[in-house]
């Protein structure tokens, strides 16, 4: 009598974003992480090391985590914010990198497949989204995952917050109302990627680089 035994999703030799289960909210990306024994990841937009730091506590076969941000702009809190991402990333030194600036320009510090995860949560404009997705896309492996925050438009934003001018308006100026979600959705549609999102009234997005 022959028997089988089903494969958990995080145990096949290439495994599927679309068979994570659903993610009530982003922390639990870094339980995926985990399961699949990844090894290295970026954050692009640390602030003060939040999100960063719940990242590393739960994704314990992490070896190398990159952080990148604009710390040094000039503004007295941007000089606090990379202290206290210091400071809460202490225990995680021998891992963690700080690339104090550019989101662009770190990424050229970066090889080509350097990445299992890529996280972006720098800017919500479409422009900046748009053109972090494209840069850190060459370093991330294939079958890696890349995911941002705030997977809304500019006025699903207003409806709930008032005038926000940073989410339609590019740096450049240019009116692009899609802001975050149009910017991923178009590079989604460019390489025929599905979109998976969390949970919640401001979703974190996921898409996969295929294998």
């Amino acid at each position: 009598m022959s028997t089988t035994t089903s494969q958990n999703w995080w145990e096949k030799p290439q495994p599927l974003l679309s068979d994570w289960p659903d993610l009530r909210a982003r922390t639990d990306i870094h339980q995926n992480l985990e399961l699949l024994k990844l090894k290295r990841g970026a954050e692009v937009g640390v602030q003060r090391g939040l999100l960063a730091l719940r990242t590393l506590q739960t994704w314990k076969s992490c070896e190398k985590y990159a952080l990148i941000d604009l710390w040094g702009s000039g503004h007295v809190f941007n000089k606090e914010h990379l202290d206290n991402a210091r400071r809460l990333l202490h225990p995680f030194k021998k891992i963690t990198d700080f690339y104090d600036m550019r989101s662009t320009d770190a990424a050229t510090k970066f090889k080509k497949d350097d990445f299992d995860y890529v996280y972006i949560d720098a800017g919500p404009d479409y422009c900046a989204i748009a053109e972090e997705i494209e840069q850190y896309w060459h370093t991330l492996r294939p079958g890696g995952i890349m995911a941002g925050h705030d997977f809304v438009d500019a006025q699903y934003v207003i409806d709930r917050v008032g005038p926000v001018e940073n989410w339609p308006k590019c740096e450049d100026g240019s009116h692009q109302p899609r802001s975050a979600r149009g910017a991923v959705e178009d590079f989604a549609k460019k390489h025929n990627l599905n979109i998976k999102t969390t949970q919640g009234s401001c979703p974190t997005w996921l898409i996969q680089k295929p294998y």
